[in-house]
């Protein structure tokens, strides 16, 4: 038997083989006629009125066959006609006729179809499957975005995470000595008895000042030597005029006058005839006695006016 192949709206429902055309009444058209075996969607179309294929999908052969979907990952045009024509979604790649896999971390692709995935700028990262170029971000221990990519923390500071966020001080009594550090723990501790002096973000060892009663010393903060005061910050200075001192000293005022001077405020003065002067402290001659300056004890006043010592 034969019938006449009912056409689709765009009329691409045809024959392929066993068929013959017949005249169409007065109007002298003709139409294809063919068994109805033989009557199909040709390639991209498919069902009843033979319809293109949906984006995503894909028919490559003729006849009434099913639109295929495309593999993982990939999409086509609408009325594909084959699967060739299933290409990559954006944030994935394939070697060619292989299977679409995501980009890698560090990477983008930001189209559909072929082509490989693009390496992020220097310093940054993205997810993996990334599409675009802003997912690119600096990675642990890198700041500073532009499209040229990220650089790394500068000494003295660490950044412990992916983003785009500045650096963090490495916090004071610490210091940095290399770049791109991602963890507070490569900030490195001061030496004892020195500090930044409440500066974070220092940069080498030689950051770290010797603190108040201690002086620097072959790189070790040492407690401050004799006839001296450390006030801090590797300052080393010397005990006023007539005056001494023990070891670790931080202030002047802690420097003692010497023997045969007191303490007037700041400075050591000479102690005045007819006193004697001990422990920072000037005293009078008892009565009817006299002394030279810079007398040291009382030992030193003697009787005067024929007078003379009773005991």
């Amino acid at each position: 038997m034969r019938v006449l192949c009912v056409l689709a709206s765009f009329a691409v429902a045809s024959c392929v083989s066993d068929s013959s055309t017949v005249q169409l009444g007065a109007f002298g058209g003709r139409v294809e006629v063919c068994t109805v075996s033989t009557c199909g969607c040709p390639p991209g179309f498919a069902g009843a009125a033979c319809e293109a294929c949906s984006a995503g999908f894909f028919k490559s052969g003729h006849g009434s066959g099913e639109c295929e979907a495309c593999p993982h990952n990939a999409s086509s045009l609408p009325a594909s006609s084959s699967v060739h024509e299933c290409l990559c979604d954006a944030g994935f790649s394939a070697a060619l006729g292989g299977l679409c896999t995501a980009c890698e971390p560090g990477s983008y692709k930001g189209y559909h179809g072929p082509g490989p995935c693009t390496a992020c700028p220097a310093g940054t990262s993205s997810p993996r499957g990334a599409t675009q170029l802003t997912s690119c971000e600096c990675r642990a221990g890198f700041s500073g975005y532009s499209a040229s990519g990220c650089t790394g923390c500068a000494a003295g500071r660490y950044k412990n995470e992916s983003g785009n966020a500045p650096c963090t001080l490495c916090p004071s009594d610490t210091f940095g000595e290399d770049t791109g550090h991602v963890a507070a723990a490569s900030c490195l501790a001061c030496r004892a008895n020195s500090s930044t002096w409440s500066l974070a973000g220092q940069v080498g060892a030689e950051s770290c000042l010797c603190n108040g009663r201690f002086s620097m010393l072959g790189g070790v903060c040492v407690p401050c030597a004799r006839g001296k005061h450390c006030p801090g910050r590797n300052e080393v200075l010397d005990c006023p005029s007539n005056s001494h001192g023990e070891l670790g000293l931080e202030l002047a005022a802690e420097c003692e006058c010497n023997d045969g001077y007191y303490r007037n405020a700041t400075r050591c003065l000479a102690c005045a005839p007819d006193h004697w002067c001990a422990a920072q402290a000037m005293t009078p001659c008892r009565h009817d006695s006299s002394s030279a300056p810079l007398s040291t004890s009382a030992d030193d006043c003697v009787c005067v006016g024929g007078t003379q010592l009773v005991a």
